[in-house]
């Protein structure tokens, strides 16, 4: 569905854009699941029939179509499209959004884009975000479709004995719209510690000079579209020779919960690369995030202790320091202690 201004300050539905998957499953394909009728099911529904989306047909690809339509109805270009909004509550990732996959699939990755979850309000919901962005000015065409923040550069800068720190983040804009919307995370990018690089940083490990950096850390996205490369042997192999002698890399590491194919695999491949005990794990928790469980994975180079080994009185007087109200000593080394359920899944 594409709205555009009106000269008045309201909105208007200019087009509507859908897709149904390929396969046509019948009422006679379900009853026995749902231990129900055909005749059960027109009597009290109406329905015949409905749709079901095949292994090719993914939550982007079915979208990408549906928005082509629309756009092309409504005599634009995906150039002229402000903010995409994506209602879904069957996207399997918690970022990117599935909205900003699908502005990078349409080639208008300047774009707003962000997801609601609504279930089968998320249509409603969707149009009249759309409506309200519309009328007060913020984008001139939302599309909507029923289907580098600073943060960790500031935590870094937290501490005194870190001389330089280089940020290499492939989206300036999103830094841009952090200083402006973000400004207690995006604090810290004017620290002259700093060396901020808008670039790829797959690339830029892959051209970094070997025993570079005492501590890499990779705060990467879900191992979706340009995010992929950031979770393979390729990349970790060029991080671990940009590090120093006993270095230390810290990474992303997924949900063991929830993504336990990518947790599993990233943890695998650190130990190949850095040694079997040479990869710990840590786990902390955020309610936002799918099950709440996600992880810190580690690769320590060279005779570097792990970082449970920390010693106490240090991690204290840091704690002191900074007025911590949740992160301490005890926290810290109870972080390593895994549960049975991760200690198999990354056994080799």
């Amino acid at each position: 569905m594409s709205i555009k201004v009106a000269p008045v300050g309201n909105s208007r539905i200019l087009s509507v854009g859908s897709y149904r998957p390929k396969r046509l499953v019948p009422n006679s394909e379900i009853v026995d699941r749902i231990d129900s009728t055909d005749e059960w099911i027109q009597q009290r529904t109406g329905i015949e029939s409905r749709r079901f989306a095949g292994d090719d047909e993914t939550v982007i690809c079915m979208a990408k179509a549906a928005c082509e339509i629309a756009i092309k109805r409504a005599n634009l270009t995906i150039a002229d499209i402000d903010t995409v909004i994506l209602s879904t509550i069957s996207y399997p990732f918690q970022a990117p959004s599935a909205a900003t996959e699908l502005i990078n699939e349409l080639g208008n990755p300047k774009a707003a884009a962000f997801d609601i979850s609504a279930a089968c309000a998320g249509f409603c919901y969707g149009v009249a975000m759309g409506s309200d962005l519309v009328r007060s000015g913020t984008s001139k065409n939302v599309l909507v479709i029923g289907g580098g923040d600073g943060g960790t550069i500031r935590e870094v800068l937290r501490h005194p004995g870190v001389e330089k720190v280089t940020m290499v983040e492939i989206d300036g804009a999103v830094i841009e719209a952090c200083k402006e919307h973000l400004p207690n995370i995006a604090a810290s990018f004017d620290d002259p510690k700093l060396t901020l690089l808008v670039d790829d940083g797959i690339a830029f490990a892959q051209n970094a000079a070997p025993g570079t950096y005492d501590v890499i850390l990779v705060d990467g996205s879900d191992p979706v579209g340009p995010a992929e490369g950031l979770f393979s042997v390729s990349f970790y192999t060029n991080c671990y020779n940009a590090l120093k002698e006993d270095g230390i890399l810290v990474a992303q590491g997924e949900s063991p919960k929830f993504n336990e194919k990518a947790f599993r695999e990233l943890n695998h491949t650190l130990q190949d690369i850095f040694g079997t005990d040479k990869a710990p794990v840590s786990l902390f928790f955020v309610p936002t995030y799918p099950t709440g469980m996600w992880s810190f994975q580690y690769g320590l180079k060279g005779n570097i202790e792990g970082p449970i080994h920390q010693k106490e009185a240090e991690i204290e007087t840091f704690v002191s320091t900074h007025g911590l109200r949740y992160y301490n000593a005890a926290l810290h080394n109870g972080s390593f202690a895994l549960p049975n359920f991760v200690k198999e899944l990354i056994k080799k």
